[in-house]
């Protein structure tokens, strides 16, 4: 039987092409194999949600082959009509990435206990069954005596009193200490003003400071200037008069220094009547108009793939002197940030069923390698018994 292809895009979305799991008529295991556009390695869990109200989701570990992870399809998945599932996938156990949920409808599938080859070993089952049997009663027995006390035994005898225990504050650690100092308490009053201390006793003499410098009337500042002035004398008596002095030059105009001629200025006089206004003269001759100017020349720009700027005229002017005005190319720009991702598209339709294969051969069962298996286990309860049993004959 072909495994069951699931491919999964960058974005979550998936595309099953094919979404039914079990066939009738099958009875061998088939894989659910999960493919990536880029394969993210972690662990692949696999959520499964059984699409019915008496059954919870679960979860199942997927195996990672190469670029893909691999999921057996057990025939406990087969056991409802309808299953919804989701990839997650953990890096250090952080959820790196999610799909979207598909779901894949369950067709007929044949149930183990159908199988024909197991008919052949009906005995065995039974022989395990019974065996089972066994070591469940064993086991109950065992839990209803271990519930009554059977094996509870008497108490001990006390023990003797310990010696009292001592313990100092230094004994504490810092985080007993620290967690035994409550929280701070609000400000105390003011307390009263105490008394006076005594005088202390007198202090060593000090050094013998420098020899002072001798106080001069530059040293006095200006208030004690004031107060060393006295209060002001008497008017004394007249003095003998002077010398005639030389006859002057008269006083003339240009004698008066500008501040001087400034205050002999007087004050500005009353704003006289305004004059009469004057009358228009005659309009003169209006001049001949001069002759129409000639047309300026049109310059016409153009700028070759190289950046040359050139000129032309239609007068047979001189032009302006070409240019090229390309600049040097610049740095490449950072790249951009990433656009936003853009909606979810549609699911497409789903294809046509494609045809049915051939049938496969028939396995062949290997019945010794059964048997042994069988055996074996068999072998094993019996050695459990065995145990559980001696263990019970022995709590008697």
């Amino acid at each position: 039987m072909k495994d069951v292809l699931v491919r999964i895009y960058n974005n979550g979305q998936v595309f099953l092409p094919n979404n039914i799991l079990g066939y009738e008529g099958e009875h061998i295991a088939r894989n659910i194999i999960i493919k990536m556009d880029n394969f993210i390695d972690g662990v692949a869990i696999l959520e499964i949600d059984p699409k019915k109200e008496e059954v919870d989701k679960y979860f199942l570990t997927m195996e990672k082959k190469e670029d893909a992870y691999v999921l057996p399809i057990y025939e406990s998945l087969l056991t409802v009509q309808e299953l919804g599932m989701q990839l997650v996938i953990t890096v250090d156990e952080e959820i790196v990435f999610k799909s979207e949920v598909f779901t894949f409808k369950v067709g007929n599938s044949i149930n183990a206990k159908d199988r024909e080859f197991l008919e052949e070993y009906a005995s065995y089952i039974t022989k395990i069954e019974t065996k089972l049997t066994e070591v469940n009663n064993v086991i109950e027995d065992l839990n209803k005596k271990v519930e009554n006390g059977y094996f509870k035994g008497e108490p001990g005898p006390q023990g003797p009193k310990g010696a009292d225990g001592t313990m100092t504050f230094e004994d504490l650690t810092e985080e007993q200490k620290a967690s035994l100092k409550g929280e701070k308490g609000d400000k105390g009053d003011t307390g009263e003003k105490g008394e006076a201390g005594s005088i202390g006793p007198q202090g060593e003499r000090g050094l013998q400071g420098e020899p002072g410098k001798a106080f001069t009337y530059e040293d006095f500042t200006e208030e004690q200037l004031t107060n060393l002035k006295g209060p002001k004398g008497d008017i004394g008596p007249k003095g003998a008069d002077g010398e005639k002095g030389l006859k002057g030059d008269p006083f003339l105009y240009e004698d008066f220094t500008p501040e001087q001629l400034e205050a002999l200025r007087g004050p500005q006089g009353i704003q006289g009547v305004p004059g009469q206004d004057g009358k228009d003269g005659t309009n003169g001759i209006d001049g001949q108009n001069g002759t129409d100017g000639e047309d300026g020349a049109t310059f016409t720009p153009s700028v070759d793939e190289n950046g040359n700027l050139s000129w032309t005229n239609d007068k047979g002017l001189e032009n302006p002197t070409s240019v090229n005005i390309k600049g040097p190319k610049g740095d490449k720009g950072e790249q951009g940030i990433q656009g936003i991702q853009g909606p979810k598209g549609d699911t497409g339709e789903q294809g046509p069923q494609g045809s049915k294969g051939n049938d496969g051969q028939d396995g062949v069962v290997d019945y010794a390698q059964v048997n042994a298996y069988i055996d074996g286990k068999i072998g094993d309860i019996n050695t459990i018994l065995a145990t559980l049993t001696t263990v019970s004959e022995v709590s008697e």
